[in-house]
């Protein structure tokens, strides 16, 4: 007999059934769990985990960012898209008999394979500016970056990415060498929803978005008080 079966995807919550332990359900129910976990960076118990995640010898790739708007802003908005992906497959099954690999999925492997500096330069080149006074965190940055380039980290590591800007700035000319690299704040005050400091760690002076919308923070003056009274220990890759 041809195989045959019904996926059904679970986000965050799994079904519950009267009786798992039934035969009608053992045997027609199979949880394929993903790997991959996604953790609130301020939350203790998440933290404890991480670290549980890595004592197994887990790669960082497979721990990920908690995004409690990614329902909201990044499925939402694709889901008749999403659900005619899978209508439009079953149907071209049930005719020809098999799947061929569409041909955007040939183009998203080899966006995965290729050269990850390059994305990175134009990401520079096209979203960001030298501007005395400024500062723009990293992690806003980074945030910013694979939300425009949709490069998550499974792809691209943070760390790696992290460096790949660093190349990025010193190889863009002189304007920007007055781009300065510390620990410090970015005058912004932000806090999380549970009243931590988001607003401090390893930030860029002097530099901002081109699109003013994206910052959450007016642009604070950089003072030479700020560069060598902040922590200018050098950050490890």
């Amino acid at each position: 007999m041809k195989p045959c079966l019904k996926l059904s995807l679970f986000v965050n919550e799994l079904p519950t059934w009267t009786d798992p332990s039934a035969h009608c359900t053992r045997r027609r129910n199979v949880y394929v769990p993903m790997q991959k976990i996604f953790l609130d960076e301020n939350s203790p118990a998440d933290a404890i985990q991480k670290e549980e995640y890595r004592s197994q010898g887990k790669p960082d790739c497979l721990i990920g960012r908690k995004d409690p708007f990614y329902f909201r802003n990044q499925v939402k908005p694709h889901a008749k898209a999403f659900l005619k992906f899978w209508v439009d497959g079953a149907v071209h099954f049930y005719k020809a008999g098999r799947l061929d690999i569409p041909a955007f999925l040939h183009e998203h492997q080899r966006k995965e394979l290729s050269d990850k500096s390059v994305d990175v330069e134009a990401y520079v080149d096209e979203h960001l500016v030298v501007k005395p006074g400024a500062k723009l965190l990293q992690r806003d940055i980074i945030d910013d970056f694979r939300k425009v380039t949709q490069i998550e980290e499974l792809s691209f590591r943070t760390k790696d990415l992290a460096a790949a800007l660093q190349k990025a700035f010193a190889e863009r000319g002189p304007e920007f060498q007055q781009v300065q690299r510390y620990n410090g704040r970015d005058g912004s005050m932000r806090k999380d929803a549970n009243g931590k400091d988001i607003g401090k760690g390893m930030l860029y002076a002097n530099l901002t978005f081109k699109d003013a919308t994206k910052a959450p923070w007016n642009a604070q003056t950089v003072t030479t008080h700020d560069l060598y009274a902040a922590d200018l220990r050098p950050c490890e890759w």
